[in-house]
């Protein structure tokens, strides 16, 4: 009998210890005090953890945003410097397949952070409805941020690598049209596909549009690219990736010498 109240009266006072925190979390969710780095366990032996950001990326309850994505950004920024990678979760459509709620967790197992965004009534904008700060796993140290998965993508700038080549497969495609892909090498000696282009013809301003499309999709131009000796080609290159170096595919080279 005393051994049951002894039960009683534990599981009574980690009630209690939990809604003191909860509520004290809650109050943090304001723009006044922004959220500062701690943690907490448990009578049970539970540890919680609790994000250090700074004040203009906290999220604030109640926030409205133009569009959803807007508040995947704004989310996206507080987790990157609080420590933690996000997942994005379900979402619900209304009949006209237009989104009203959009879930976005951390992509930690079994953590229950998060934020819910509603499409407002009556309204366009998405009011972030749940912001839920407390995390049940170890965030990600400083010195550690930069190996995180979000700091390790690369850009498409980054991906657009150092060494491109690009072929034209004429009318090797169902629409009868000019594929031509670009191709590079990952950091596992593995050939990639960073990009591709569909042309009416091989002429030149068919690849003055190719070349000037991928600079304005990655925002540079390669450092060195390889291709035939496809003369039309040869001269966009110079024009449209002037400071690139031009160097010819070793085996279109081979194809044309004699056995």
């Amino acid at each position: 009998m005393l051994l049951l109240l002894s039960l009683k009266r534990l599981l009574l006072m980690n009630k209690i210890v939990m809604k003191h925190r909860l509520l004290r979390l809650d109050a943090l969710r304001t723009l006044e005090s922004f959220v500062t780095h701690s943690n907490f366990d448990t009578l049970g032996g539970t540890i919680y953890y609790i994000p250090k950001v700074s004040a203009d990326v906290l999220l604030v309850k109640g926030t409205l945003y133009d569009l959803v994505d807007n508040c995947i950004v704004a989310y996206m920024k507080y987790a990157t410097e609080a420590g933690f990678v996000v997942r994005r979760s379900c979402q619900k459509r209304l009949r006209s397949r237009v989104m009203k709620q959009k879930y976005l967790v951390c992509n930690r197992k079994g953590c229950k952070a998060c934020v819910v965004s509603n499409l407002g009534p009556g309204s366009p904008k998405f009011m972030l409805n749940v912001f839920d700060i407390i995390h049940n796993h170890e965030l990600e140290r400083e010195e550690f941020k930069h190996l995180s998965k979000t700091e390790r993508q690369l850009t498409y700038a980054e991906e657009f690598c150092d060494v491109v080549s690009f072929d034209a497969f004429y009318q090797t495609n169902k629409y009868k049209m000019v594929f031509v892909p670009f191709t590079s090498i990952d950091n596992h000696t593995m050939c990639v596909t960073v990009a591709a282009g569909l042309l009416k013809n091989e002429t030149t301003n068919s690849y003055v549009w190719l070349l000037k499309s991928c600079i304005k999709a990655f925002g540079k131009a390669p450092s060195i690219v390889v291709i035939d000796q496809d003369g039309a080609m040869r001269s966009v290159i110079q024009a449209e990736f002037a400071g690139s170096k031009h160097r010819l595919c070793m085996w279109h080279i081979t194809q044309k010498l004699h056995a």
